[in-house]
């Protein structure tokens, strides 16, 4: 895969510094998911634009993979993600990657 990630950075962000604050084993954390409300159709639409923080890259990561793992499929995506470190990027060795 070949294209272009552009490195952003969150000011400010609420979870990260949120989950860091609880004590484990006297705090809990509800989570909910996988929720299916998007079923991906190849050629839906020419561009595609996804959105991640962390460790939200992975559902953005598969849908993407997915597309590109069709060869009808012929639509064009944009992977907008951040993260604390670029040590923390998933599959770091896979995204091409340029500085913003």
């Amino acid at each position: 895969m070949s294209g272009q990630a552009t490195k952003l950075t969150v000011q400010d962000g609420k979870l990260t510094p949120y989950m860091s604050s609880l004590t484990p084993g006297q705090s809990h954390m509800l989570f909910k998911g996988p929720i299916p409300k998007f079923k991906y159709e190849a050629n839906s639409f020419d561009r595609g634009l996804c959105i991640a923080g962390g460790s939200g890259i992975t559902p953005m990561w598969q849908l993407i993979t997915h597309s590109l793992d069709l060869p009808e499929d012929k639509t064009k995506w944009t992977l907008v993600f951040s993260n604390v470190t670029d040590k923390d990027i998933c599959e770091s060795s896979t995204l091409t990657l340029t500085d913003a």
